[in-house]
């Protein structure tokens, strides 16, 4: 019996053995899945005190001016969504009820627990704007805040279903032209970057949508006649329902009456850009990293598939975090919305000792908005979409095929396995580093052999340190063969042998991170807003302790000249790291822009030979996707985390 079948039943065995332990034990664990939401009861409300401005068949859209809110009344379920809690601010509440007799405040309106001034008009606002202070402190001040602020919605060309709201902060000198658009389906929101200005405009740090559509939760104040003030706090009725977000394969976060206090969950759609990072360098983390949401989308659900949205980027979404507090966070609500960063502190190093102070982006981000928000209703017996994250998955998912942003899936039917081989990487030497060989191109064949015997026919199999330098230290523009690894003969009868196997081999490089041992530095590396070269630190003592992150266009240049020589040896298919996590812009005069970077490698991937084929283990989702000559496809085999993009959009959970 050969070593890899004796490790193969080995591994086999200790599986079952640990399966067996479990079964007679059940431990309940946060991972569980939960059952649905219960079913919720909801009058048939009308939106009093509210304007009628579009009608489908659908939808019918209605706006109170004073609160800058828009009501949908969903015609398919009766169900009545606002874009805010429709609330008035507790100062006014409370000056009517002081005019009221000592022993009549007790029939007061009540006034919402827990939220302040700013929160009150943040809680109704078609938008909301981040903005620094003098001592650059991050504010906010909302299109329906009390003071300092005024709006105006305005019919955009003879067109009911086009309107335009003008915000003007006055006390900040910043002016927002916010479009909306309504349909059968839903909203779209967008904004122009050449309708963002004003004399202030460089203390905009963010702009945020809706932030409290969906939100659940709450609590009145009612006036107590024993303590003479609002200090009966009586809870909202309960809301039954989750807010969906693309954390993974897809997470739920439930409307829970909380009893401690939670952080929001903050998610960077597509990775942080590090050339706007707070520092140019990072560290690496003692903690398993929170892994970035890979889709520009996000959706609310109320009740067991009777009322739901799903919300997502058309544009923007390089620079969008998505955002859910939690109940018992800042108030008692759970409320989730998108975030769009414009501008950012950052530290500006003065001295080789690292010496620096914060200021910020010389030029802003400067970028197109554009948010859809989609409505769901029922069961989905009607339209296919049910209002549940499964109608979620599918609502976005066909927006994807419809606009060509979908990847080719492949549908298998033996269960597909991904077998990665770590051929060779680096270690200290008495001089510099050297290379360990691991497994060579002949072991790589023999185990091939092993796993087809053992009846495992669908492998996509992955080389990773296949030449000179190893995993860290090989060139991701070069084809440098080390002799002891393998010669281009072995090569070619290994990727021959796969063939006849029926098994996919493709070599993996990162095209992104890089080390100063690995190659020169010069025109080559990309740096920070503030001029010094990013970094990346681990803090073992490793062969390499110091990595930073290609320039876009030096990645997507390796990317060609690389595949062209692997094309030419015989290889058919390339495993690509790197330039599909990290997402940086080709910073230069202190401005970045990160939504170039997509573009950039995407027009890479389709310059590349037609026979290359890509294995990825993360794809964008983004609002400009070529149709791929090449085959582009997620890597069987790896886990459901890192194949998020798909795992949401195609499974449906």
């Amino acid at each position: 019996m050969s070593s890899i079948k004796k490790l193969l039943l080995a591994i086999i065995g200790l599986i079952l053995s640990v399966s067996t332990i479990m079964a007679s034990l059940y431990i309940p664990t946060p991972q569980d899945t939960s059952l649905p939401p219960e079913s919720i009861t909801y009058d048939d409300l009308q939106p009093d005190e509210f304007e009628l401005l579009y009608e489908t068949n659908n939808l019918a859209y209605y706006y109170r001016e004073d609160r800058d809110i828009i009501a949908i009344k969903d015609k398919r379920n009766g169900y009545l969504w606002k874009t805010g809690l429709d609330i008035e601010f507790n100062r006014y509440l409370e000056e009517a009820c002081n005019l009221v007799p000592d022993e009549e405040k007790v029939n007061c309106d009540p006034l919402e627990d827990r939220l302040n001034t700013t929160y009150t008009g943040i809680a109704n606002s078609l938008l909301t704007i981040e903005y620094y202070d003098v001592s650059s402190s991050i504010r906010r001040l909302s299109s329906a805040s009390d003071s300092g602020v005024t709006s105006k919605l305005a019919t955009v060309n003879d067109d009911p279903s086009h309107r335009r709201l003008d915000i003007d902060f006055t006390n900040l000198n910043i002016q927002i032209k916010l479009h909306i658009h309504f349909d059968d389906e839903g909203i779209r929101y967008d904004i122009r970057p050449d309708e963002v200005g004003g004399g202030g405009i460089d203390s905009l740090a963010a702009i945020m949508l809706t932030p409290f559509l969906g939100a659940s939760g709450g609590a009145k104040a009612y006036w107590d006649p024993d303590q003479q003030s609002y200090r009966r706090i009586v809870p909202n009725p309960p809301l039954d329902g989750y807010v969906l977000v693309p954390d993974g394969p897809g997470a739920l976060i439930r409307f829970v009456d909380r009893n401690t206090n939670l952080t929001s969950y903050v998610g960077n759609v597509y990775g942080e850009d590090l050339t706007e990072a707070d520092y140019y360098y990072g560290w690496e983390s003692s903690y398993l990293p929170v892994k970035s949401p890979m889709m520009p989308v996000f959706g609310i659900a109320h009740g067991n598939r009777q009322a739901a949205f799903v919300s997502y980027a058309l544009q923007g979404g390089e620079y969008m975090n998505i955002i859910v507090s939690p109940e018992e966070n800042l108030t008692n609500y759970t409320f989730a919305y998108p975030r769009f960063e414009i501008n950012k502190l950052f530290h500006q190093v003065y001295n080789k000792q690292g010496d620096g102070y914060f200021t910020l982006m010389e030029n802003r981000n400067s970028f197109d908005i554009s948010m859809r928000y989609d409505f769901l209703a029922n069961d989905g017996s009607e339209d296919g979409f049910p209002a549940d994250y499964v109608g979620m998955a599918l609502k976005y998912r066909q927006h994807l095929l419809e606009n060509d942003q979908l990847p080719s899936t492949i549908s298998h039917e033996e269960i597909p396995i991904r077998l990665d081989f770590v051929m060779s990487d680096i270690k200290r030497s008495v001089f510099g580093v050297e290379d360990v060989i691991v497994t060579t191109a002949n072991q790589v064949g023999s185990i091939l052999d092993d796993v087809k015997a053992l009846g495992i026919n669908n492998v996509s199999s992955g080389l990773l340190g296949w030449q000179k330098g190893g995993i860290t230290n090989g060139h991701p523009g070069r084809v440098s063969l080390k002799g002891a690894i393998g010669s281009r003969n072995d090569y070619r009868s290994l990727i021959q042998k796969a063939k006849d196997l029926g098994f996919d081999l493709s070599p993996v490089q990162d095209y992104v991170t890089i080390n100063r041992e690995q190659v020169n530095y010069f025109n080559t590396a990309a740096k920070h807003m503030n001029g010094w070269y990013l970094e990346y630190r681990l803090r073992d003592v490793m062969p390499i302790s110091n990595f930073g992150y290609a320039r876009p266009s030096v990645s997507a240049r390796w990317l060609l000249e690389q595949s062209g020589r692997l094309a030419s040896l015989g290889f058919d298919s390339l495993t690509v790291e790197g330039m599909m996590s990290i997402l940086i812009s080709e910073t230069s005069n202190n401005n970045s822009e990160v939504h170039k970077t997509i573009d950039r490698f995407q027009s890479t991937f389709d310059k590349m030979d037609d026979s290359m084929q890509i294995a990825a283990t993360k794809v964008w989702a983004k609002d400009k996707v070529p149709e791929y000559h090449n085959e582009f496809k997620m890597v069987p085999g790896i886990s459901m985390t890192d194949q998020a993009t798909l795992k949401l959009v195609n499974d449906q959970f």
